[in-house]
């Protein structure tokens, strides 16, 4: 086996209810964690973090660097049925995903778990 040839890939999932785990209708393309866009929002937060002279760490900061890194994993999303985000279905933007996973913590949970699940985003 040629370990070169293992490799991370995106991939797509469905948003899970937090308390049923039933499938709702609303799918994320994820970015491998591995990406280059996923890879440069984290440096970026680590260097504004490293350049500040005071580096205290921060409820506040550490949420931040995880919407960051969501934000730069999330390629887009789509709709099956009549699943809605206040009564429609937006269309991806990075504005609209910001505005999700920030009045909709459980949703940046989710994600940030699914980015998490190391896993799936390799094929076997």
């Amino acid at each position: 086996m040629d370990l070169s040839n293992i490799k991370a890939v995106d991939r797509e999932v469905e948003l899970r209810h937090p308390a049923t785990d039933e499938g709702l209708g609303m799918y994320f393309s994820l970015r491998s964690p591995h990406s280059d866009e996923v890879r440069k929002a984290e440096r970026a937060w680590l260097n504004k973090r490293l350049a500040k002279k005071k580096n205290n760490l921060t409820a506040e900061s550490l949420e931040a660097a995880a919407e960051a890194k969501i934000e730069a994993a999330v390629s887009g999303w789509r709709f099956e049925g009549d699943v809605q985000i206040g009564g429609e279905q937006p269309q991806f933007s990075p504005q609209a995903l910001r505005s999700l996973i920030r009045d909709h913590v459980w949703i940046r949970q989710f994600l940030d778990e699914e980015l998490g699940d190391m896993a799936g985003f390799f094929t076997g």
